[in-house]
Parts: C-alpha cells; structure tokens; sequence
C-alpha cells in the first residue's frame, strides 16, 4: 500500500510528455473495448496463464495441507526471490532476441514447476517447485505485457496495458472458478494435473502461433508487397 501511495505521487509529478492522441476517433465494438485491436494472440495465452498461475496462488495451502506439508508459505516467499531474478536477464533477452526466446522458455520452466509440484511429499520438494514457478512467471508475466504493447501503435499502449490485466483477471477468476469446483471432487493434487494440461496448451499454442500462424502473415505481407 505504501509503495502503491508512492507511486501515484511520482506520477503526478512526472514531467513526461503526452503523445498526441489521433484526431479521427474509432467506434469500437464491446470485444474491442475489452481487447485492443491487434493483441489476440497474446490475449489468449494471458488468459491460459491466468488461469494456471491463479490456481498455483489460491490452492497451493489447500494443496500442502491435503498431503501434510507445513509452512507451506514458505513457497511463495522462494518464488517472489527469483521472479526478481528472473526479471533483469528475461528484459535484455527480450530486447536482444525477441519474445520466442523468454516466453518459450518460461513456459517450460513453469510446466516443470508444476510437475514438481504435483509429485512433492516434503517441504524441500516443494521448496524446488517454487524455483520454477518463480523463475517461469517472473519471465512470462512481463513478456506477454510487452508482447501487447509492441503490438500496437504508442496512442494505443494504455489500452493494450488494459487489456493485459483484463485478459490476465479473466484467466485467473475463471481458473480459480473451474479448476475449485474439479478440486472439490478430484481433490486438490490431481486438481494440478489439469493445471499442466492447461500450460501444456499454452506452449502448444504459442508453438503454433509462432511456428504457422505468424509464417503465414509474414507470407501475406511479402504477396502484398510484390502486388
């Protein structure tokens, strides 16, 4: 709450100036209101991580205590360490070599996060489930943020800022929603096995996206710059 207060006084004391904003104002449609033009691909893959880093926040305690872990908090304290990690190196990746190479990769490493998690029996086991979870998150919540804001033109950063949180709200509320209700039934540890079928599509998708579907933009681009 502090740092959130110190915040919003440095940025009305912020001196940066405006970007002009377009003199033709767009009707936009209520999907577009809730999703920037141009920012579907990484819409889809924020809401599928949504959904699995909310159910890791929500159910982790219910989770230990169903297989007699204590001080299971503990978890969320070695994850915050290395998403600060995760942090400095996964920018100058993304600036130097582009978003396959941070997203992929913190895709992965939360995956093996989760498959760790799944299998712990002890405090120590899940302790190294937290590197990954930190590690992965760390890498991919900033990367799909930066991914909706390079996609748009500089007028349009805050809606696209917008849409990041609105995409990740809903894939976090519904998971919590979905993956609650299968815990109640299933129980909370083979809950998680869904959880690593929903990051398992999350890699998938962002395979196909990057291997097919941007191929065959960057295709149409070259056919219509020939024309």
């Amino acid at each position: 709450m502090i740092v959130t207060f110190l915040s919003a006084v440095s940025a009305k004391l912020c001196n940066a100036k405006e970007a002009p904003l377009p003199t033709e104002k767009k009707h936009m449609s209520i999907r577009h209101k809730l999703c920037e033009y141009g920012t579907g691909i990484p819409s889809i893959l924020t809401i599928l991580f949504g959904a699995a880093y909310g159910s890791v926040n929500t159910f982790i305690a219910m989770m230990t205590s169903e297989v007699g872990i204590e001080n299971a908090g503990l978890f969320f304290i070695v994850g915050t360490i290395f998403v600060f990690i995760s942090r400095p190196f996964g920018g100058r990746i993304f600036d130097s070599k582009g978003g396959f190479w941070v997203i992929l990769p913190g895709g992965i490493l939360y995956l093996i996060g989760l498959g760790i998690l799944v299998s712990a029996q002890s405090l120590t086991v899940l302790l190294v489930a937290s590197v990954f979870y930190g590690f992965g998150g760390g890498l991919l919540l900033p990367s799909l943020m930066t991914w909706m804001l390079n996609v748009v033109t500089p007028d349009r950063r805050s809606g696209a800022s917008a849409t990041f949180y609105n995409m990740l709200d809903i894939g976090t509320s519904s998971g919590i929603i979905l993956l609650g209700s299968v815990a109640g039934s299933i129980g909370y540890v083979n809950m998680y096995y869904y959880v690593i079928g929903v990051m398992v599509i999350f890699i998938a998708f962002f395979m196909f996206n990057h291997f097919v579907l941007q191929k065959k933009v960057k295709k149409q681009n070259e056919q219509e710059e020939l024309a």
